[in-house]
């Protein structure tokens, strides 16, 4: 659940950080547009990244599959110094998040297997 929840929380940093149009939008709309800075957004994506991280570390300890938790360090730690580089690239990163937190609900769902 942890996993599921900072993804969601970094999905919208990250996309508030790049410039997305409709993240942006309704952020102005309602008065929140102070929120739309850099300063704000880049501890908050590292916030949600450690807490994304924290819950595929407790996945590998339950179900004991390890590789979504590697791939989803290997997209935190490329992320943020992404956003300023390419958003071709931090948008590859947000979607290899996304596949190591489906990879590790989809093992957390699996029967364990016997020993």
């Amino acid at each position: 659940m942890r996993d599921k929840l900072g993804f969601l929380g970094t999905l919208f940093a990250s996309l508030c950080c790049l410039g997305v149009s409709v993240v942006i939008a309704p952020l102005t709309a309602i008065g929140l547009g102070f929120l739309i800075n850099d300063l704000i957004l880049l501890p908050l994506v590292l916030v949600f990244l450690l807490i994304t991280l924290w819950g595929l570390y407790r996945g590998w300890k339950r179900h004991g599959v390890r590789p979504p938790f590697f791939l989803g360090i290997f997209s935190a730690v490329f992320l943020i110094p992404s956003f300023f580089v390419s958003a071709y690239l931090s948008s590859l990163l947000l979607v290899l998040l996304f596949v190591a937190t489906v990879w590790n609900t989809m093992a957390a769902a699996r029967p364990a297997t016997q020993a």
